[in-house]
């Protein structure tokens, strides 16, 4: 059982390799590829067919592309300038006011061992 996850992880690495030897070649091409490597890799037709399962569940180049726009269409719009400099202004306010409301304890232990404290 765990050769043959082994063998289909090892078919999606196989394809990323083969699609980055290949460039602008194209999925079919580095999909064939990959297969034709996990045939040479593995001698056991359950491990050659889990490796090419490997192979053929890679996104293809028309599904990447609609997968990074849909993932740039989701995104958050940049806050405007005002929004922006609002924060800032906020959060230097908030810091201002927790550094001002914030109590300092101090010990100091005289020569004839007693300790003062000061706040």
């Amino acid at each position: 059982q765990d050769s043959v996850m082994n063998a289909c992880h090892r078919g999606c690495r196989l394809y990323s390799i083969c699609q980055f030897v290949n460039g602008n070649a194209g999925f079919n091409t580095s999909k064939e590829e990959c297969q034709g490597a996990c045939q040479e890799a593995y001698v056991k037709l359950l491990e050659q067919e889990a490796c090419s399962s490997g192979c053929a569940s890679q996104p293809s180049e028309p599904e990447l592309k609609r997968r990074k726009l849909r993932a740039m269409t989701l995104r958050p719009k940049p806050p405007s300038v005002m929004e922006a400099v609002s924060s800032w202004c906020s959060d230097i306010v908030s810091s201002a006011q927790s550094f001002i409301s914030s109590t300092w304890t101090f010990y100091l232990q005289a020569d004839d061992g007693k300790v003062v404290v000061f706040q």
